[in-house]
This record gives structure tokens, C-alpha cells and sequence, in this order.
């Protein structure tokens, strides 16, 4: 049986049960600092208010953020947690995106898990599917799901004002990474314009042995195989710090412990040409 969730209550006693709920979801998201905070985090706000698992999911099925109770363990997704595969089952993800609007149920006559391959010990499970919609679009989706005892409507208003305010949080977090990756392009650019011949010679070849973010930097190699003088290197490595593009510190003898900052610019540095 599916349950539409109420958009409004009709008495006095119902608008201060769901005020106190509302106060108590409040307190648990305060707790949090405002730079830490996550979409994954109202599933476990939530989870611990409402003392049910809680699952943040991406469109393509990728689980964002969860919270476990201890006394409704899940075997399927622990198993897909120890093997880093953080993805529903497709079908499933499928179907949850086809729920447009909150909604419960119970899963009584279902053997089968809700999200993986593989079937459920639990006999009773009540589940709720809130999607987290954001500028008319779908971002994500908030399942929630609970042993024996059903959501109650004050409980399903209070999980359908989570999913708003993750909504929000997610369109701040994409806003953000996209001012972000605008910025580093913008230092990349600017760094890359006034980068010497010699200099951006000796970044290429810096550039061409990262395999990772981090790298020892031995200069006289860069120096033999580049056939430049070590101030070059010197002052490449200055540049591109000031930049923000990467951070260094000596090691002595070893060479150079490097680290790279600003993830736009190998690919700005690879389309740019030598003059």
C-alpha cells in the first residue's frame, strides 16, 4: 500500500507534534559546522532522529551518504561497502526514479532487498522514497527504511523537509565546485602567460612523470634532460606556487617533495602551446 504524504495538518495538536519534530531535526543539523556540512549528512540526522537506515542516492544509483542502525544490519550493503562498489542494484535505482513524488510503504510480501541483488532477512520493513529535487530538476534520491514499525505522517513531513534542505545543500556543494574549477582555470591561464619559454619547458617535464597528486621532484634530472640552469627550475617551481597550482617543501639531498593544488591545470598545461 502506498501512502501520499499530507502537505498540510488540520488541528492544533498535529502543529505542535510536527513542531517539536521539527526542533529536534533542527538541534541535530545545528550540530554540525556549516563548512562540513553535507547532503550525506541529513541521512544521518535523520536516521538518528527516526531510527531507520538511511540512504542519499545519486541519479546513476552511486550511494552519496548513509547511516546504519546497529540492530538493522544489512549484509548486501555491507558487502558492497567493504569492496568500495557504492552503487544500488540498476533495476532498483531505476525504479526509485520512477517515484516522482514522497511516498511509504510496507515491504511485507517482499523477499527481495530495496536497493540490492539478493533478498532480505527482514520480514517486516517499512520503507519511505523522498526525491531531492532542486531547480525542477532531480538530484538525488532519500530512501528511508525501518523494522516494524511504520513512518508516521509527522515523521514523513519531517524526511520530505530533509530532502529539501539536501536539495539545497547539493545545489550550494555544485554551485560551489563550479565557481571553484572557474577559478582554477583562471590561475592556470594566468600562470601559463607568464611562464618563460625555459620555465615552461621545465614545468612540461615536471608534469610529465606526476602519476598522482604528489611527487618527488629531483631538479638536476629536469635540468640534464631540459638542458637548463637550476634557477630556471627554481623560479618555475616559485611561479607556480605563488599560483596556488601546486605546493612544495626540500628534502634535502632527496630533492623536492611536490604536491599538486589545483586540479584543472595538467589539462591546461597539456593543450598549451610551446612559442
Amino acid at each position: 500500500m502506498t501512502v501520499k504524504l499530507a502537505s498540510h495538518w488540520s488541528d492544533r495538536k498535529e502543529a505542535d507534534t510536527m513542531l517539536s519534530v521539527f526542533r529536534r531535526f533542527n538541534s541535530l543539523i545545528q550540530e554540525i559546522s556549516i563548512e562540513s556540512l553535507e547532503p550525506s549528512m541529513f541521512a544521518t540526522a535523520l536516521s538518528n532522529l527516526l531510527g531507520c537506515n538511511a540512504f542519499v542516492l545519486g541519479c546513476r544509483g552511486e550511494i552519496l551518504g548513509y547511516e546504519l542502525q546497529e540492530s538493522f544490519y544489512c549484509e548486501h550493503f555491507d558487502s558492497k561497502r567493504k569492496k568500495k562498489e557504492m552503487y544500488i542494484e540498476k533495476s532498483r535505482n531505476e525504479a526509485l526514479l520512477e517515484t516522482t513524488e514522497p511516498s511509504a510503504r510496507t515491504t511485507e510480501t517482499e523477499k527481495v532487498c530495496v536497493l540490492f541483488a539478493g533478498e532480505c532477512p527482514w520480514a517486516a520493513r517499512y520503507l519511505a522514497v523522498l526525491p531531492v529535487i532542486g531547480a525542477d530538476t532531480r538530484l538525488a534520491t532519500l530512501v528511508l527504511v525501518r523494522r516494524a514499525k511504520e513512518f508516521t505522517q509527522e515523521e514523513l513531513i519531517l524526511a520530505e523537509s530533509g530532502a529539501t534542505m539536501a536539495a539545497l545543500e547539493i545545489l550550494r556543494f555544485r554551485r560551489q565546485k563550479a565557481e571553484t574549477r572557474a577559478r582554477e582555470h583562471m590561475m592556470a591561464t594566468s600562470v601559463l602567460e607568464n611562464l618563460s619559454y625555459s620555465e615552461l619547458k621545465a614545468t612540461k617535464l615536471l608534469f610529465d612523470n606526476f602519476t598522482d597528486h604528489e611527487q618527488i621532484l629531483v631538479a638536476r634530472q629536469i635540468i640534464k634532460q631540459a638542458n637548463i640552469t637550476q634557477s630556471v627550475v627554481v623560479n618555475a617551481l616559485s611561479k607556480l606556487e605563488g599560483a596556488g597550482i601546486l605546493e612544495s617543501h626540500s628534502l634535502g639531498a632527496k630533492g623536492t617533495h611536490v604536491k599538486l593544488l589545483n586540479d584543472v591545470f595538467p589539462k591546461e598545461l597539456a593543450n598549451w602551446e610551446m612559442s
